[in-house]
């Protein structure tokens, strides 16, 4: 069994000219019907985040096709070999970066982005299977498995669909709804990501509150950190169940990834 009999793997928008058409979202006062969420992978991250980025799509993304046929006369107007995934723009999946030094972080692609090629998206055939697609793609198994006979350091959408999978999914889909809210708890505190809030306390306005406050946050983000590595190594269990790892596979799993965090 394959991962394909249960997703979809897509490659994504490619703009062709991102100094144009791509956004910090800090960079952009007013979205309206021109700026949409864009998906360009970046650093190894599981679950939730990364939502930085802002593409210009407007009418359909007219300019960007305008502008990748203009740099590709010899496409004949077939900006969708450029444009790849379309129909499959704004709706709610998975994603990862495909070239973080070989390991697999899977997270969630929000119903409102477009995907870019270097965040492949992943979008699973039963809505029913989502959470446990989630959990077992961001087991250590799936990474030592898909660096068995790597096509490089790139994950691309094609090798990762043929990641050989388990034919019965285990039935632990909260693993990946708990983890998802635990990390979207920590990413709100980060001001690089689209979803932070900051935290109002008039308390800041008192002399000496802002460094108390600021040590606070750490000391709870470790704590929520701790809980968040639990849960997880608790999935590596479920996952080494799952795919049937033998004895031999789970000591070599051990030496080249290492113990769960």
């Amino acid at each position: 069994t394959r991962l394909a009999q249960y997703a979809d793997t897509c490659q994504g928008l490619r703009t062709t000219d991102n100094n144009r058409f791509v956004r910090y979202f800090w960079e952009v006062q007013s979205r309206g019907n021109r700026w949409f969420n864009y998906s360009k992978g970046g650093r190894y991250q599981k679950w939730y985040g990364l939502n930085r980025h802002l593409v210009d799509f407007r009418n359909d993304g007219e300019l960007i096709k305008k502008s990748v046929l203009a740099k590709y006369p010899y496409l004949n107007g077939k900006w969708e070999w450029v444009i790849g995934s379309q129909e499959r723009y704004f709706e709610r999946g998975l994603c990862y970066s495909c070239s973080f030094s070989g390991s697999l972080g899977v997270r969630i692609l929000d119903e409102r982005s477009i995907f870019d090629p270097k965040g492949p998206a992943i979008f699973p055939l039963n809505s029913s299977n989502f959470d446990t697609l989630l959990h077992l793609l961001n087991s250590r198994v799936v990474t030592f498995l898909l660096r068995a006979t790597p096509p490089g350091l790139d994950f691309n959408p094609g090798y990762v669909s043929r990641l050989p999978f388990p034919q019965l999914l285990p039935g632990r889909p909260e693993i990946a709804s708990f983890c998802t809210r635990v990390k979207q708890a920590l990413v709100c505190e980060d001001m690089t990501e689209a979803s932070y809030r900051p935290i109002a306390n008039p308390s800041l306005s008192k002399p000496g509150k802002v460094l108390e406050l600021w040590q606070r946050s750490i000391n709870e983000g470790t704590k929520i950190c701790s809980l968040l590595h639990g849960v997880e190594g608790y999935n590596e269990k479920i996952a080494l169940s799952a795919f049937r790892l033998q004895e031999s596979q789970t000591i070599e799993l051990t030496r080249e990834l290492g113990t769960p965090a």
